[in-house]
């Protein structure tokens, strides 16, 4: 077996194309990490500003079926039922007789049903602010964007790599 003998620069006459593998394997190593980091961001940033209200003769049901509170929607919805009232009868339903999950969601927990009730209740949920709102467009707006222009600019390199290729040029030499 023959060694080829060394140029000045330590290299056996083999092309750049290796160095070049090494600089694309580093920066999707680096775009990788770059989009790990910022999945972190997303959604969890927010400082929980809690904001409350109160919600007064709502009209709904407290059946088997459950009954999903105008306000339940909200980030960490947490609601203390005030007064229900069946409305059928004008008598007062005790707080025993429901339960609301963190959906809010009324939720019947005795036999008895109640086909129509109004109810008043205040309510509390997690709210966004400014620097988290911010945060999460950034995010958001790197997620969009960056994808597109990674998947540009590994294209470009493709083409590039393959033109240098079908050519038979040696990035770098001269």
């Amino acid at each position: 077996m023959k060694l080829k003998k060394l140029d000045k620069r330590g290299v056996s006459g083999v092309s750049d194309l290796p160095k070049f593998f090494q600089l694309m394997l580093l920066t999707v190593i680096f775009i990788g990490l770059t989009f790990i980091v910022l999945d972190k961001f997303v959604g969890v940033s927010y400082n929980k500003l809690t904001v409350g209200d109160a919600v007064l003769n709502e009209d709904g049901h407290c059946n088997t079926t459950g009954y999903a509170m105008a306000e339940g929607a909200a980030r960490d919805f947490v609601a203390n039922i005030t007064t229900m009232v069946n409305a059928s009868s004008g008598l007062q339903i005790n707080s025993g007789n429901w339960s609301i999950s963190s959906t809010g969601v009324l939720l019947n927990a005795s036999g008895e049903v109640w086909d129509s009730i109004t109810m008043n209740y205040t309510w509390t949920y997690s709210a966004d602010t400014q620097a988290s709102e911010a945060v999460n467009d950034t995010t958001n707006a790197l997620y969009d964007y960056g994808v597109g222009f990674v998947g540009i600019l590994i294209l470009v390199i493709m083409v590039y790599l393959i033109i240098s290729i079908v050519s038979g040029r040696k990035s770098g030499a001269r």
